[in-house]
C-alpha cells in the first residue's frame, strides 16, 4: 500500500470497498480497535484513510442510527471483545519478532 499510494492498485477499487465491509464489520463485532495498532502502521493509516472517504461517511459510518445500533448491541453486546485482548497480544507478539 506504501508505494502504490493511499488504495490498492492506485485507485480506489472493488478491492477497497470490500476491505471497508469487513473492516466496518470489525467495529460491529468489537474488534476495530486492531485497526488503530501501532503495530500494524500501514494498516491503521490505510483505514484512516477510508474512513476519510465522503462517500463512506455518508453510506456506512452515519448510516447506523438508533436501530441498527440496538440490532448491533443485541447481537454481539456494548463491551468490547472477549477476543480482543488474545488478538492483540498475538498481533503484538508477531511483530516483535520482525
Amino acid at each position: 500500500m506504501k508505494k502504490s499510494g493511499p488504495f490498492f492498485l492506485g485507485k480506489f477499487t472493488h478491492i477497497d470497498i470490500n476491505l471497508m465491509c469487513c473492516f466496518h464489520r470489525l467495529i460491529d463485532i468489537r474488534l476495530d480497535s486492531l485497526l488503530e495498532m501501532d503495530e500494524l502502521p500501514n494498516l491503521k493509516a490505510y483505514w484512516n484513510k477510508l474512513k476519510e472517504r465522503e462517500s463512506y461517511k455518508k453510506g456506512i459510518l452515519n448510516f447506523y442510527g438508533e436501530k441498527e445500533i440496538g440490532d448491533v448491541e443485541e447481537l454481539f453486546g456494548s463491551d468490547v471483545s472477549m477476543h480482543l485482548k488474545p488478538l492483540t497480544k498475538m498481533i503484538q507478539n508477531s511483530t516483535d519478532s520482525l
